[in-house]
């Protein structure tokens, strides 16, 4: 046995393959949730318009800056909506959103209902 280059390796790689398959069954349900819920994301009408919206917000509150009709935004900026506060510091972009919603666009509050598998797939992956 000594003398087999690189056997450490090797012996690593078999087991890697003899147990592949049972390794991948075990994940099988939280990939497929996983993948569900990425269908479900891609396809959800409501918070495909909450972050229209929230382009829209932006874009006004950028207006006459360089960020002027921005395209896009980053996803992290969506943590700090609820960062962002009023002059009066007693209302954040976050709540002036949600009256908005209320206000004109009842539908978009309804998007977490066409997101069932998001939750349960964010806590369930094992990898």
């Amino acid at each position: 046995m000594s003398s087999v280059k690189l056997l450490r390796p090797r012996l690593n790689g078999i087991i890697f393959k003899l147990t592949f398959e049972e390794q991948v069954n075990n994940i099988r349900p939280d990939i497929m949730n996983v993948t569900f819920a990425c269908e479900e994301v891609k396809k959800s009408e409501g918070l495909s318009k909450l972050l229209e919206l929230v382009l829209l917000v932006g874009n006004y509150m950028n207006a006459g800056s360089r960020n002027a009709q921005t395209f896009g935004f980053n996803v992290n900026f969506l943590c700090k909506l609820r960062d962002t506060k009023s002059i009066s510091q007693n209302t954040t972009l976050l709540h002036f959103l949600v009256e908005k919603c209320e206000e004109a666009h009842q539908e978009i509050l309804r998007f977490p209902d066409e997101l069932e598998h998001v939750e349960s797939a964010s806590k369930g992956m094992s990898l």
